[in-house]
């Protein structure tokens, strides 16, 4: 994707790209509220710049990180940055990030 850095153990081999497709396939699928609450989790804010993530500085990452797949996604918001486990199908790739789009998971640490 453009405008978009992709970095972590994973990166640049054939599961971090396929990793990296479902992603994208599935914010284009999202619903403007919940890419929303993802982009606010990755970044901290919930709208992108008026010249889109080219605007973002630093700009957006999605660090492919190895270990379980059952781990749910982080976030670097100072970095704009997302962390995926390696998930194993499109399908649990999805379920994990409902959960942090949740409207529990957008507590954080309980500020409100």
């Amino acid at each position: 994707m453009i405008n978009t850095n992709v970095d972590g153990p994973l990166a640049g081999t054939e599961a971090g790209n396929l990793l990296c497709d479902w992603f994208w396939d599935v914010m284009q699928r999202f619903g403007a509220e919940r890419r929303a609450k993802l982009l606010q989790f990755a970044t901290g804010s919930s709208r992108v710049p008026g010249d889109g993530f080219r605007g973002l500085e630093p700009p957006f990452c999605l660090y492919l990180c190895a270990g379980p797949a059952e781990r749910l996604p982080t976030a670097s918001t100072c970095s704009n940055q997302l962390n995926l486990a390696p998930y194993t199908s499109r399908s649990m790739l999805i379920d994990r990030l409902r959960v942090i789009c949740s409207a529990e998971a957008s507590l954080g640490f309980g500020f409100v």
